[in-house]
């Protein structure tokens, strides 16, 4: 069964038993806080199950990790791109799959900044960031915390410092946003439209120019909330943004799984380690992010492969979702400056440590040694990937919102980028996709959108929803545990509405139908597996194959021709010229094709005792069952109309077996086809035609007791022809007979009523009568609380 069944048949059963209680008539006699907490973990439970799995992208500044991201959604242009800028919040994408022809965002985003603990977190960060850088220089830190007197440390005693000038900025910027927007910190989040927020608010570092003097040193007045939306407010509080939510319409295509659709999945886009102009924060998001995240992507540039960076985000992944390894993008492969022409003029196939040995592709061994760290096995997880190799390859209409060159006009740069990733997939594929050849060859394909896909859903489906079902599975033994007492409570109230005919329900319950569907159950489970065990004996003491193998030599041992052949021992008429004795295959043959012919009727006679030996015990077995059936059903069988026919017939099916020797009746006798399935495509007898008795003289030995040896020897060959023959018969037969059985208790199973349907049948079978009604009060049906009921 998938995960994702499991996942839904705990949801169906959690919400099922929640209502149960919370919905009862009885509700009203429970403690209100059992009832509460009952409430709190089906809600718990639910959104559990509702819960997208979650995938990021993550690495060093401008690797291309947003124009990644919207490439694989159908759209490369999704996110907002700038030279002078970086991703400066947490951009959350919720696909989903629609009747669209091309990607469509939605028109507004959700908005969410920071709690007021995260912002003094922040600060205190920034403070201890600033500290740090200004230690060496030996200066002072602030005289407190607030925002006056952090405001006057960076003027009179940091800013004089260039280098500690970003920090500087930083913390004042921070501080603009919490003092004038102080409605930001613990308020709900906001709707904003999407170009707005696109333009405004995903961006840290890009502005008319650089700033060439000192910030405002006093704190800003608060913002009036009419002017909130500006986008110069907008843009003041970017600081406090924790996160951006946009839906996204894709196609089917265009969705970024391989073949799970239908699974919820949210993309998070992340700030890049490393941009200077809100590194402190980018870094806090990072790590709050890490602990919700599924699967990781770290994106890095092959021209300029951090190794610092992304064995950092490698270890803090691993750390914060106990996944081994994230996926690992070598993003930007076209703008690899590379060429290898003794490697691309070449034919044969090469090794993938060769291409790493070229002294002209030093650069890819180290690109390749930062993806996979120490571990060759972590090359399985690694990516060549590029948006605009994928584009050039794919025929796409929209380019990505890369620069064309100068040089080169659209078509000849997007042809001359097809050309080159051919040449490295050629590069892969003949080194037999090994080692690092594999995500060349990946790349030739398809600019590595396809691999990127495939590892994606292995790294969602391996790690994303294995740990929602455990969630799932923490939250239903809670939901359990609160629904306990609960239960307790309205078994009470319903003992104290208990009528008069209740104790006879109960009884019918359980003492008619839940045994009634246990035995069918069982008769199900052991029809086809009691009579091929070797313990079920027959009456005489025997196995059903010692049984036929005893039939079967019976047709054997009084054959004339033994009596001549032994007579030839007794005579003393044996010689030594082989061609003196008789030629025997023939003489035997019609006897043995009696004899086999013989065996199989006995086999197939054996399974049919062997059947119906198994029904007249199984009968024996169930014979208390059929007097309860009665003793419940007789008395009461006249309030039965004939909507109630069917229950009836279950139950006595259920607790007989003469119906299903009629089935066997009407089936048919399935001779036919054991014979056509015991048939062989050689001829059955064991002899060449011109066989001869064989006797070969031999020191030391009795010419005549030779003699006898190589009778008895003929005699057991062929007797073990004929037992194997009856044995084959038996096993068709009972196979045929067994599979009958099957089909008529599964068709029973099948139909079998609902729990509902068998609440009707008891209820018409001992009216509801309260004691001490009210007029017009009718009972209430107290409701399946026992697991064990379900078996009815």
């Amino acid at each position: 069964m998938f995960t994702t069944d499991i996942i839904s048949g705990i949801r169906a059963r959690a919400a099922r038993d929640a209502a149960l209680v919370l919905e009862h008539a009885g509700r009203d006699e429970i403690d209100p806080s059992l009832l509460d907490r009952v409430r709190a973990c089906a809600a718990a439970l639910e959104v559990a199950a509702a819960a997208p799995v979650r995938a990021g992208l993550g690495g060093g500044f401008k690797t291309g990790k947003s124009v990644l991201m919207g490439y694989l959604l159908g759209d490369a242009g999704l996110l907002p791109v700038a030279d002078q800028a970086a991703t400066g919040a947490i951009i959350e994408v919720h696909p989903v799959v629609g009747q669209v022809a091309a990607t469509l965002p939605s028109p507004t985003a959700t908005v969410r900044y920071f709690d007021r603990a995260t912002v003094e977190q922040y600060r205190d960060e920034l403070v201890k960031t600033l500290r740090a850088e200004a230690a060496p220089f030996g200066l002072s830190g602030p005289d407190g915390d607030s925002w006056p007197q952090l405001s006057a440390w960076c003027q009179t005693v940091l800013w004089p410092r260039p280098e500690l000038r970003p920090r500087v900025l930083e913390l004042i910027d921070l501080r603009d946003a919490v003092c004038g927007l102080p409605q930001l910190a613990d308020g709900p989040s906001i709707e904003v439209p999407w170009q707005l927020a696109r333009k405004h608010l995903l961006m840290i570092g890009e502005s008319s120019g650089p700033r060439t003097g000192p910030p405002g040193w006093t704190p800003p007045p608060p913002v009036p909330a009419p002017r909130f939306l500006e986008p110069a407010t907008l843009a003041a509080g970017r600081r406090l943004v924790e996160r951006v939510r946009i839906t996204v319409t894709v196609p089917q295509r265009c969705w970024p799984l391989e073949g799970r659709s239908t699974e919820q999945l949210v993309l998070c886009d992340t700030p890049g380690r490393g941009a200077s102009p809100a590194r402190v924060r980018d870094e806090l998001l990072l790590r709050r992010l890490m602990s919700e995240l599924d699967a990781f992507v770290v994106v890095m540039d092959p021209a300029h492969p951090d190794a610092a960076v992304v064995g950092e985000l490698q270890r803090e992944f691993a750390a914060a979702s106990g996944h081994a390894r994230a996926i690992t993008v070598v993003n930007k492969f076209d703008q690899y400056p590379a060429s290898a022409p003794e490697l691309e003029a070449g034919l044969g196939v090469i090794s993938e440590a060769a291409i790493r040995q070229v002294p002209s592709l030093s650069g890819l061994a180290a690109a390749w040694a930062t993806a996979t760290g120490v571990d060759e096995q972590a090359g399985h997880d690694v990516v060549f990937a590029s948006a605009v190799t994928a584009w050039a390859l794919e025929g796409a209409d929209t380019p990505p919102p890369v620069p064309v060159p100068a040089d080169s006009s659209l078509a000849q740069w997007r042809q001359a980028k097809a050309r080159r990733a051919r040449v490295w997939g050629a590069l892969g594929d003949r080194a037999e996709r090994r080692g690092i050849a594999g995500p060349l060859a990946d790349y030739g394909d398809d600019g590595g959108m396809g691999r990127l896909r495939e590892l994606l859903t292995g790294h969602v489906a391996r790690v994303g929803l294995t740990r929602k079902l455990e969630r799932m599975r923490q939250l239903r033994a809670e939901l359990d545990e609160a629904l306990l007492p609960a239960k307790v409570a309205l078994r009470l109230w319903y003992e104290s509405r208990r009528d008069d005919a209740e104790a006879d329900r109960d009884a019918l319950r359980a003492e008619v139908i839940r045994p009634a569907r246990l035995e069918l159950l069982a008769t199900l489970e052991r029809c086809d597996v009691d009579v091929f065990r070797r313990d079920f004996r027959l009456d005489n003491g025997l196995t059903a194959q010692e049984e036929v193998t005893r039939r079967a030599l019976r047709h054997i041992g009084a054959w004339p021709v033994w009596t001549r052949l032994w007579d030839t021992v007794k005579d003393r008429q044996v010689w030594p010229n082989p061609r003196s004795h008789p030629m025997v295959g023939d003489e035997l043959r019609g006897d043995f094709a009696l004899a086999r012919a013989a065996a199989e009727q006995d086999g197939r006679a054996v399974a049919d005792l062997v059947v119906d030996l198994w029904l007249t015990r199984r009968r024996q077995e169930i014979g208390d069952r059929v007097k309860q059936f009665k003793a419940a059903i007789d008395p009461v069988r006249d309030r039965f109309g004939s909507e109630f026919d069917v229950h009836r017939r279950q139950l006595a099916r259920a607790v007989q077996v003469q119906w299903l020797k009629a089935q066997l009746v009407e089936a048919g006798d399935p001779a036919d086809s054991a014979d056509a399935a015991s048939r062989h495509p050689r001829d059955p007898f064991p002899l060449r035609r011109e066989y001869r008795l064989a006797w070969h003289p031999e020191s030391g030995a009795l010419p005549a007791d030779l003699h006898q040896v190589n009778i008895a020897r003929l005699q057991h060959a062929l007797s073990a022809a004929v037992v194997r023959a009856g044995l084959d018969a038996w096993a068709a037969r009972l196979r045929v007979l067994t599979a009958e059985l099957r089909d008529a208790l599964e068709q029973l199973d099948r139909e079998w009523c609902p729990p509902a349907e068998w609440t009707r049948f008891v209820l018409a079978a001992h009216p509801p009568v309260l004691r001490d009604a009210m007029p017009d009060e009718a009972p209430a049906d107290f409701g399946d609380f026992e697991k064990d009921e379900e078996i009815i």
